[in-house]
């Protein structure tokens, strides 16, 4: 892994004298809409509600909206919502998860432009807010858990321009992962009836970092131009770990997408 980080490095480093600002070619201000549709696969657990692991289908709706800022089109805002609902089933069928979960990230991100315009690199970070319930059916008491957090996140995007016959294509790769902030979780054995009618807190407002919920998000599509637009396909790689008052927590997704999104290359110019 090391390897790999020293050779990306290296290329940025023999490259960053040929940086440029954006010009002329890569949309410089106004308003970019995107939304696409995702279906796949998920494999859960948690392990206040059950010690075994959950698979089974998972189907979301992302929509986004960039905006270059006017004032310095070298930094734009991100507004990106994700939401999606699964069911799972145990390994032997006895037993399902159903889950809904909804996540809204807020990116303040700086833009370079490298290889004469081809490659459009962003970086930055802010803010990411989620909302989920998972229900399982087999359980009689405590059939219910919550996931919600708020964490300071960071994020990049990597869109590589390149033209066939007389078209611009680009492929576009995004990656989000959260570094602090905070999340709800029970104790293991402990009742949502104790914690909220009660009042017999017990720790459950957690400190998250890297190291007790190493997630990340991850998409990578490419944009086939249509008459005003482009068509987005791609692949939604969604990662998210937890570990906090002894109770374990994954969500593992793998999904194709397929969506709208807007013509980012403007030039008629090679890219």
């Amino acid at each position: 892994m090391r390897i790999w980080i020293n050779i990306l490095l290296c290329l940025l480093t023999a490259n960053s004298a040929k940086a440029q600002e954006p010009g002329d070619g890569i949309l410089c201000s106004g308003e970019q809409r995107s939304v696409m549709l995702s279906v796949g696969c998920i494999n859960l657990l948690d392990t206040y509600l059950s010690p075994e692991k959950y698979q089974g289908t998972e189907v979301g709706f992302m929509a986004n909206r960039t905006m270059v800022l006017k004032k310095d089109w070298r930094w734009d805002r991100s507004f990106s919502h994700h939401g999606a609902l699964a069911m799972a089933k145990n390994k032997v069928g006895n037993a399902n998860f159903l889950a809904g979960s909804y996540n809204f990230q807020f990116a303040m991100r700086r833009r370079w432009t490298f290889l004469d315009e081809k490659l459009l690199v962003e970086g930055g970070g802010g803010i990411e807010a989620n909302l989920g319930v998972l229900y399982s059916t087999r359980n009689g008491n405590n059939p219910v858990q919550l996931k919600t957090s708020l964490n300071v996140a960071t994020s990049g995007v990597a869109t590589y321009f390149f033209k066939i016959k007389d078209a611009v294509w680009n492929v576009r790769y995004e990656v989000a992962f959260p570094l602090v902030g905070a999340m709800f979780s029970p104790h293991y054995g402990q009742s949502y009836y104790e914690i909220f009618s009660r009042g017999n807190y017990d720790h459950n407002i957690v400190f998250t970092s890297p190291f007790n919920t190493p997630s990340v998000r991850q998409m990578l599509t490419i944009d086939i131009p249509l008459a005003k637009s482009c068509l987005r396909i791609g692949y939604l790689g969604n990662f998210q770990q937890a570990k906090a008052n002894n109770l374990k927590y994954h969500s593992y997704s793998h999904a194709f997408v397929v969506g709208i999104a807007p013509k980012l290359f403007t030039s008629t110019s090679n890219p």
